[in-house]
Formats: C-alpha cells, sequence, structure tokens
C-alpha cells in the first residue's frame, strides 16, 4: 500500500489559501508517489466538526496520473486522526518512514519550484480538474454575469497586526479606510485606458468590509456578496446551523470563481484573489499596488507612523524603564 498525505487545513484558513495548497500537496503527493487524502474538517466557522467542506461542494477525479484521491466525511477518521503532522516543507525529506502524514500549513508553489520545472502549470491543471457544485440559482448568477466582458475588484481590509515586512492585503490601509475615493479613481483610470482595446459591460467589487462595499457599490460597481459581508475575519464568522454555514463556504467559492471569469481581475495579492488567478483561462490581472503609484506613500506613511507609536506605548515605556 501506497504512504498517503493527507491535508488537513488549519483551524481557520482562508479558502483561497485552502485550494491554492490543495493543488500543491497534490502535486507534491504525485512527485512522492504517495496516495493523497483531501481532509476539509474541523472548520472553525461550524459548530459541526465532522462535515467535510471539499466533499460538499467539489467532485474530483479519484485518479491522477496514478495518485489515488480520497475525499469525504470519513477522511479523519480513517487517515487523518492515524497520521504524523509534518510540515510541508520536511515532506522531501528522504526519513518519511510513516505511513500516514498529516500536513495542515499552507503553502506557497516555492515548495515545489525546484523539483518541478512547470510547476505554475500543473498547479493550475490541478485546480481546473475541480468540478464546484453550487445551488442552481448561483449557477443562473454565473451565466448571467459571463455573457459579457466585466472587470473585478478584490480588496481585503487587513487587520491591525503587521510588522514592516507584511504584504500590503494584510496590514491595516489608511487608503481603504479613509480614502476609498483614491481607489475608485485609480481603478477607473486603469479601466479607462483598457476600455480602448475592451469594452467592460461591468465592474464587481469583492472585499471582506461592508463600509468598502457600500461605498464602491454606490459608486456604480456591481456586488454579488451577501448578508455574510461584514467587518470580521473570515474564520470568526461561526455558525450552529449547518446549512447557513455551507451556505457562507458557498457564497466564498462561488466569488472565487466569479472572479475568475473576469476579462480584468483587479487584486491585492491575498490568497483568495490568488486561487481565482489560478483557476482562470485569462492571464490579465493587476495588483492593486501598482495602481495607487505615488498615493502608495499614504499607506506607507501610516504603516511607519503605527510602527512609531506601538514602539512608545505605556507599556513599552514600563519595559524600558525597568
Amino acid at each position: 500500500m501506497n504512504k498517503i498525505l493527507v491535508f488537513f487545513p488549519n483551524y481557520g484558513s482562508g479558502i483561497g489559501s485552502c485550494l491554492i495548497t490543495f493543488s500543491i500537496l497534490l502535486e507534491v503527493a504525485k512527485f512522492l508517489k504517495f496516495d493523497f487524502a483531501v481532509d476539509w474538517s474541523k472548520r472553525a466557522q461550524l459548530k459541526d466538526k465532522n462535515c467535510c467542506i471539499f466533499e460538499k461542494f467539489f467532485e474530483y477525479p479519484n485518479n491522477l496520473e496514478g495518485t489515488k484521491i480520497y475525499y469525504g466525511n470519513n477522511i479523519y477518521d480513517r487517515f487523518t486522526k492515524k497520521g504524523k503532522l509534518i510540515k510541508p516543507n520536511d515532506l522531501f525529506n528522504n526519513n518519511l518512514n510513516r505511513q500516514i502524514y498529516v500536513a495542515r500549513n499552507s503553502c506557497s508553489e516555492n515548495l515545489i519550484k525546484n523539483y518541478i520545472p512547470n510547476y505554475n502549470e500543473v498547479i493550475k491543471k490541478n485546480l481546473k480538474n475541480l468540478n464546484f457544485i453550487f445551488k442552481q440559482n448561483r449557477l443562473n448568477i454565473l451565466r448571467q454575469i459571463v455573457k459579457e466582458n466585466f472587470c473585478s475588484v478584490h480588496l481585503r481590509t487587513g487587520n491591525n497586526e503587521f510588522s514592516t515586512t507584511s504584504p500590503y492585503w494584510k496590514r491595516d490601509s489608511f487608503i481603504k479606510r479613509k480614502l476609498p475615493f483614491i481607489l475608485i479613481s485609480r481603478v477607473n483610470l486603469y479601466v479607462k485606458k483598457l476600455n480602448k482595446k475592451i469594452i467592460f459591460k461591468n465592474k464587481y467589487i469583492f472585499t471582506d468590509s461592508k463600509k468598502l462595499l457600500s461605498y464602491f457599490v454606490n459608486k456604480n460597481f456591481y456586488t454579488i456578496q451577501n448578508k455574510f459581508i461584514n467587518e470580521n475575519i473570515n474564520y470568526k464568522n461561526y455558525f450552529d446551523n449547518l446549512e447557513e454555514g455551507l451556505d457562507f463556504f458557498e457564497q466564498s467559492l462561488f466569488e472565487i470563481l466569479i472572479m475568475s471569469k473576469a476579462t480584468l481581475l483587479i487584486w491585492d495579492g491575498s490568497g483568495f484573489a490568488k486561487a481565482a488567478i489560478l483557476l482562470s483561462n485569462k492571464k490579465s490581472n493587476v495588483q492593486i499596488n501598482k495602481l495607487l503609484g505615488y498615493y502608495k506613500f499614504l499607506d506607507d506613511f501610516h504603516k511607519l507612523f503605527v510602527l512609531f507609536k506601538r514602539t512608545f506605548t505605556k507599556r513599552s515605556l514600563l519595559n524600558i524603564t525597568k
């Protein structure tokens, strides 16, 4: 029997990062001649910890290039709890003598680029084998949207915990919170230039902020986001009712699929948007940082100000005087 690699995402891992890591670890399993199991149970958002999100929303081949693939609600008992936790970087060690290994951490394409020459192509190929399972009303919306060329904008509002090395989408952005008109103007200017070659029928906004969403909608952007949009970090949404929780995950996956169909995707670096890019057949995407131009200095200044302020909090001063 082949050894088995189980992908069992961390408790609060975002759905975009889960999709990317799934594809990368599947390729690792193929490279190592392991079988592969997907266990997306024990989700932070669901009271029902036995529910496997992957099994609910995807159909996937049971075998790819000789690698058997297992998924379903029984994977935790069948494989995961019997396995040994392993960091993705350690999978290429020669002393793997256990039958089952469980990877929980998210990973990037850097994990496999030294082993698989065409790594970007195979990551995309693995994802495109996914058959999404959506309710009929969402499929109807999808068919309507993709009839015309359209632009999607995805913005993460970030959070207060960042360092000088944190990427833009993870940081508390002064522009996103206080000056969203700058975002609108830069996006519209870029789209206007492209309109000489491509006519965009509509522009759609995707964000984790209800305030930012409302601002963009008032400026003639469309949205397919619903009641789940709020100021909470994704994993802090919690559902006692399983059906409502599953609707939350379906909506998130649906947004990724819509963004993947966009003629142009403007994004700010998150795994959510990157998953859409990997699923897409189109090559037209640009990060919002590149559109901000010199306005980005406002966020850079804000970052330095916050770090300076934290350095001289009362707690920091007390530590200095001890």
